[in-house]
């Protein structure tokens, strides 16, 4: 299990975590990322389908700038 935990200026955020800062519902989310190629991608930290999905959260923040600077 990764917590949101620093190692070599890298943050891990589980799926819970990027639903709420980027404002969306767990299933949202799942919506977001099979409809969006530029949301970033998630890590599992273990194999098989129930495997916990974390992401970084610099690519998320990156993912939300870009979002922000592309409205019109």
């Amino acid at each position: 299990m990764i917590p949101e935990k620093e190692d070599l200026g890298i943050v891990f955020l589980p799926t819970s975590k990027v639903a709420e800062k980027v404002g969306r519902t767990r299933q949202a989310l799942y919506v977001l990322r099979q409809t969006d190629p530029t949301f970033p991608k998630p890590i599992t930290m273990s194999e098989g389908r129930q495997a916990r999905l974390y992401w970084v959260k610099q690519e998320v923040e990156a993912w939300q700038n870009q979002q922000m600077s592309s409205r019109h």
